[in-house]
Formats: C-alpha cells, sequence, structure tokens
C-alpha cells in the first residue's frame, strides 16, 4: 500500500453516513433537543467528521430519532384506554370520555375521533372558589395526524390561571363546540349558567354552541381595564372614553362603589373587596394536588377495543399559501435575492446562449454577413 499520498484532495461525501446511522450516533443529542433544525446537525457531523450530508439525509436521521423517542404515533392511540385509566386511578373524580368511528373497515379497527378531559382536582378547584368566568379558546394540533385542541380556563382569587378542561377534536366547528360545553357543564354542574360569563377569541362555531348548551350564560369578547392609582384611573378612563362613551358613561354612573376602584371609597377598602379573593379560599383551592402518572409499561390493562389513527380531515378555511408577513416588513426586505447566472455555449464557448440556440447563433452571424457583402 503507498501511505504517501501528495496529490490526493480531501472527499467531503461519505456514503457510509446514512440517516439510520446519524439517529444511532447522535440519539443523546437529540433528546435534549428534539426539534434540532437540519443545517445544526450538517454543522455537527462537518465538525465532527469533516464531512458534508445533504439536508434531506438530516432531516431523515432526525425522524428516525423523534421517533424513536416519542413512539410510534400510530401505535399510542392503541393505548389510549389505558391512559385514561390511568388517569382516573391517580386522580379521583376524573372525566376522560373517549368518541371515536361507530363503523369499521373491513380489516380494521375503529378510528379515533375525540378525546375530553376534566381532571378531578382541577374540577374540585374552580367549585371550591373559583370565580365563574370561563375563558375558551381552540389551536391546531401540528403532528402526524392533524386536529384541534380546545380548552377551558378559569380564574383563580389571585387573577392567575386555573386550567379546567380540554378536549382534542378532528375540526373546530359547532359540532364539535357543542359536545365540549356538554360535558363541561355536566363536570362544573351548570344549572341554569345565569351566573357564567364565557370570554373568547371569535372561534369558529362557538357562538351558536354554547346559546344551544347554555342560553341563559354571557359571552363577551373581553377588553378589560384595571388601575391601582387615581392617575392610571384618569388614563384608563380617559383612553376608556376613546374606545366606547356608552361603557365610559356607565363606569362615571356607576350605581354601587364595587363598581370603582379602591382609591375612590373613602372608607375601608377590605370591605369592598370580594370573597373570591380571600387569601383562606386560594389556599383551599390550591389544596387540589396533581399527581403524576406511571410510566406506560406500568399503565392498568383494559379491555377497551383497539383505536386506529384519526382519519384527515381538511380544516375549515381557505388554506393558506403566502407566508404572513411582519406588520413592520416591507415590499423590498421580503424579496428573496436571484442568482444571475450567465449561460456559455459549450460548442463556441460564446456567452448568451447554451448549445440548444447555437445554430439560430449561427444562422444569425450568416445572416449578417451575406447583409454586409
Amino acid at each position: 500500500m503507498n501511505n504517501e499520498h501528495t496529490n490526493c484532495s480531501h472527499v467531503w461525501k461519505n456514503k457510509n453516513i446514512s440517516a439510520k446511522w446519524l439517529a444511532n450516533k447522535y440519539m443523546e443529542r437529540f433528546r435534549c433537543n428534539v426539534e434540532m433544525p437540519p443545517r445544526l446537525l450538517r454543522q455537527i457531523v462537518d465538525e465532527d467528521f469533516k464531512a458534508e450530508i445533504s439536508k434531506w439525509v438530516a432531516y431523515n436521521a432526525m425522524a428516525i430519532a423523534k421517533k424513536e423517542i416519542q413512539g410510534n404515533a400510530k401505535k399510542q392511540y392503541k393505548d389510549i384506554w389505558r391512559y385514561c385509566a390511568e388517569i382516573k386511578r391517580t386522580h379521583p373524580n376524573t372525566t376522560m370520555e373517549v368518541m371515536f368511528t361507530p363503523f369499521r373497515q373491513p380489516g380494521c379497527n375503529p378510528k379515533f375521533m375525540r378525546l375530553y378531559c376534566c381532571l378531578g382536582p382541577l374540577k374540585q378547584g374552580f367549585l371550591d372558589g373559583c370565580r365563574s368566568i370561563i375563558g375558551v379558546d381552540g389551536c391546531h394540533i401540528k403532528a402526524e395526524y392533524r386536529g384541534q385542541l380546545l380548552t377551558a380556563i378559569g380564574v383563580d382569587p389571585n387573577n392567575g390561571w386555573w386550567p379546567i378542561a380540554w378536549t382534542v377534536v378532528e375540526r373546530e366547528a359547532t359540532e364539535q363546540w357543542k359536545w365540549f360545553f356538554e360535558l363541561l357543564k355536566n363536570d362544573l354542574q351548570i344549572e341554569n349558567g345565569y351566573s357564567y360569563t364565557f370570554v373568547s377569541d371569535q372561534q369558529k362555531g362557538l357562538d351558536r354552541a354554547l346559546s344551544e348548551v347554555l342560553p341563559n350564560s354571557e359571552h363577551r369578547y373581553c377588553c378589560s381595564i384595571s388601575s391601582t392609582t387615581e392617575g392610571l384611573f384618569k388614563k384608563a378612563a380617559t383612553d376608556l372614553k376613546k374606545f366606547d362613551k356608552e361603557a365610559y358613561e356607565w363606569v362615571k354612573k356607576a350605581p354601587h362603589p364595587s363598581h370603582w376602584s379602591i382609591h375612590r371609597n373613602n372608607g375601608d377598602p377590605y370591605k369592598e373587596v370580594y370573597d373570591c379573593y380571600n387569601r383562606d379560599l386560594f389556599l383551599k383551592i390550591y389544596k387540589n394536588v396533581l399527581y403524576p402518572i406511571n410510566g406506560q409499561v406500568m399503565w392498568p390493562e383494559t379491555d377497551g377495543v383497539d383505536l386506529d389513527p384519526p382519519e384527515r380531515i381538511v380544516q375549515p378555511g381557505r388554506p393558506k399559501k403566502a407566508r404572513r408577513k411582519d406588520p413592520t416588513e416591507t415590499q423590498k426586505t421580503g424579496n428573496r435575492l436571484r442568482r444571475r447566472i450567465v449561460i456559455h455555449c459549450r460548442k463556441c464557448g460564446v456567452a448568451g446562449h447554451n448549445a440548444a440556440g447555437y445554430k439560430v447563433q449561427q444562422q444569425d452571424m450568416n445572416q449578417q454577413q451575406n447583409q454586409q457583402n
């Protein structure tokens, strides 16, 4: 063998560096950062092995490692019943509802549709003293199997968020919101709903569902103003007057001192504090503790039917193709720079045309020469 290599150049590509090999090699790095960008993995490989990998190899390596770490999503749907049993075991008085397709395709199990969860401690904490204000919202689930996550949260005595319930549904529409509100109504023991106020954004189908399930409750799009000093109160009142003059007049002619800030009360301010702000009530609510659950291997066995992943459903609304631009972004900053490439002909070497246009170029040159002669 010749160990002296004087004229050999460095080889940057190595076919032995495959996606599977990279996933096993950097498994611990992926555990620390599951959402590692492909460019970072390419940089790490370049520093460690002085080799280059394509972005597709890096992407596939991340997908293999992520699947190994988080597990196969299709297999996890078969353990939903065991997961519900473990939640109920660790948190008594918990409501877990699962809905699946009532029909089966040949050789397939029923498909998952919806999952509702209201933990017992969170339910009891809300009933112990949280104010009857519930905020509801929804967001997209951007995973292998898409869907919508609907949530309901309350307000504790310290004006902090108190989670109540959440549900996973196939899409955001009136039917799904109605299913969520019916379960929430039973868990919170809401009979007439006169004292409850629901706050939300303009979610799809929420108004109609709420009016059908809880017609006596209030539904508002919140715009709150709070102040603790006289100066802040005057500034907030001025802003409120500009925003809504009718609301400003109502605040100005409030019939009861409890509608005003504390600085307006010349007497004892503690007499105007509602019971929901009491310290003892705050401690009572937070006696309801959430406990950890065991690992998946130790979940109890159930006799529930195995479920397959949900069907892929197109979400409501027009699909967005264009990127959302920042309000401060101009048209010039959003454009990408074009690479200006000058082509050359491989037959004659002249710039401006390629080999396909060589004949056309020769014909034009011959015509010009004939005209000159």
